[in-house]
């Protein structure tokens, strides 16, 4: 007797009708939905007639490394898995002494790799797979950056974005003011132990690199690598991220970072996690710190403990200034090397705060409203879901 809720991963390549099927097994049943929520998609860029380009747009369109499915032309049966692939090799390549006119070459996430028509013959087998960013999304009717004019918009994993205050700007990335205004450090909207049940806590993926981590639950896309479950609910249900290494070439590095922190007030502060590195073709986990002036150290890589379970690690962070954590995936030698992170925690830091549940005070927050003030009750809270739980009203 309660709500429940389920996201489910639509993946289709042609457009598609939602339908809700409700069946009762009584009179007396009743059935209720609400709060249907599209997130933001990616999409595939259909309706272009490639006979239209010339061989050097179609070059700079199928690029190596574009994300790909098959296209109006396909004719290949199951090549491709019916899911998505990069293009290895571009137009008009040339393998050995020959050169392929009008062909290129792609992987699809099987690791199958299949020679593809793009102008030969007056066939296109391929469609351009554009990822969706939302920091270029258009919001409402207005095309402009969602966050704070003085904030930085970064894509994040599962198509979020997180908004981070310029340097010398303090707030929660959607409204910034001059820190110097009240003489405070920059200020982080990180959370103190991050699970990743409900997003990524002010984590992003680096854009240093052009690949991402993934939030995820249950196994990975790929057979024989990656964890089965979660490391906080240790079940199929629970989140955790993994960087997908069945797309990206040898070597290749997705980087999560944390939002600039300010340097230690104690001696030094304690970073906890857990991480998961199974399969045969496993590379390596690194930990690097980035402080403010841009220098970076690596402090902690795992290369040989590979195993299909949860190992739980620990580094003593000790750094005057202001810096970043970098959590850094390197892919192995094939795509069987998915590395997986979950349950992220800051301890013995006295400038990341927990998560605040209003059990057991107000955990240093403070009222600063102008004749309305928030106070601490006790009732059904959104923590315990029952009368004995506290929360904040106005």
């Amino acid at each position: 007797n309660g709500w429940l809720y389920k996201a489910v991963n639509l993946d289709y390549h042609d457009q598609f009708r939602l339908e809700f099927h409700g069946t009762v097994s009584s009179g007396r049943t009743l059935l209720g939905i609400d709060d249907i929520t599209f997130r933001a998609c990616s999409k595939v860029a259909t309706d272009l007639d490639y006979s239209m380009f010339t061989q050097d747009q179609i070059r700079k369109l199928f690029s190596k490394g574009t994300s790909v499915v098959r296209g109006s032309s396909w004719n290949w049966r199951t090549e491709d898995g019916y899911q998505k692939g990069k293009v290895l090799m571009e137009l008009d390549m040339r393998i050995g002494s020959h050169t392929y006119i009008g062909w290129v070459q792609t992987q699809w996430a099987s690791g199958y790799v299949s020679m593809c028509r793009m102008g030969v013959g007056g066939f296109y087998d391929l469609e351009r797979y554009e990822e969706f960013d939302p920091c270029r999304f258009q919001y409402s009717n207005d095309t402009t950056n969602p966050c704070a004019d003085n904030a930085v918009c970064r894509s994040a994993v599962n198509h979020n974005f997180t908004c981070t205050c310029n340097t010398s700007f303090v707030g929660n990335g959607f409204s910034c003011v001059e820190a110097l205004q009240y003489g405070k450090t920059p200020v982080t909207g990180i959370f103190g132990h991050c699970t990743f049940e409900n997003g990524t806590c002010g984590w992003f993926d680096s854009p240093d690199t052009p690949y991402s981590w993934t939030l995820n639950y249950g196994t990975t896309a790929t057979s024989g690598t990656g964890p089965s479950f979660d490391m906080t609910l240790k079940n199929a249900s629970g989140h955790y991220l993994y960087f997908e290494t069945s797309f990206v070439p040898l070597q290749a590095r997705a980087i999560f970072q944390s939002p600039l922190l300010p340097g230690n007030v104690t001696d030094y502060c304690q970073l906890v996690f857990h991480y998961h590195k199974y399969g045969m073709d496993i590379g390596s986990l690194s930990v690097e710190i980035e402080t403010e002036n841009g220098s970076r150290t690596t402090v902690w890589k795992s290369v040989n403990d590979r195993s299909d379970r949860w190992f739980k690690h620990q580094i003593d962070i000790n750094s005057s200034v202001p810096y970043s954590v970098r959590f850094i995936a390197t892919r192995g030698s094939g795509f069987r090397g998915d590395v997986s992170l979950d349950d992220v925690s800051f301890g013995e830091c006295t400038h990341v705060q927990g998560p605040c549940m209003f059990e057991d005070g107000v955990c240093d927050w403070t009222s600063t409203g102008d004749g309305v003030e928030w106070t601490r009750d006790m009732g059904v809270d959104h923590t315990r879901g029952n009368q004995y739980g506290h929360y904040m009203h106005a």
